[in-house]
């Protein structure tokens, strides 16, 4: 089991540890989904959402590379469930509920790229989750524990869930 406090004191000592400048990575990545929705001449939530369903296990800038070449329409090579995703993402043209993205991370990651001005979504991925309750995954249930508290955190010191998982998960992964 989980002592609540003891993932409190850790969310603080990575506040800490993290740089407010981390706060702003989903604005940052906003504008990156944004600039390729504009030169591709595709909505925003279809380029969030190929981010998205190519974050699965990827380093960022490698992720924002197969992100281009997907939209270039070269070869990407990722998980063949990840990419069968990304090209039912491409057909879904009318609707920012891309329904198809599977997971709690990848669907939070995916809302906190499209809209970071006003939503609270938490995205926890497996650095996040060996970093606060030393394990590697989670079920449903814990990530939405972690999310809540993690979100109470965040109003604490006036930032939203995810402004606050970034600075935590920039710290963290800074660490190892």
């Amino acid at each position: 089991m989980y002592d609540r406090d003891q993932v409190i004191e850790k969310i603080n000592k990575y506040y800490d540890l993290g740089e407010s400048a981390s706060e702003s990575w989903y604005s940052e990545a906003h504008s990156f989904c944004v600039s390729l929705s504009e030169k591709y001449n595709q909505p925003v939530f279809i380029v969030a959402g190929i981010v998205a369903a190519l974050s699965v296990r990827t380093r960022w800038e490698v992720n924002k590379e197969m992100t281009i070449a997907f939209l270039q329409d070269k070869v990407v090579r990722h998980l063949p469930r990840q990419i069968n995703i990304v090209k039912s993402i491409l057909l879904c043209k009318d609707s920012e509920d891309v329904y198809i993205l599977l997971g709690n991370k990848t669907k939070s990651f995916y809302i906190n790229i499209l809209h970071p001005e006003f939503n609270d979504h938490v995205t926890l991925d497996s650095h996040m989750i060996k970093g606060l309750l030393n394990k590697q995954g989670i079920c449903n249930k814990r990530y939405m524990w972690l999310s809540t508290i993690i979100r109470y955190e965040a109003t604490k010191r006036k930032l939203k869930g995810h402004e606050l998982q970034a600075r935590v998960w920039e710290a963290i992964r800074k660490k190892k």
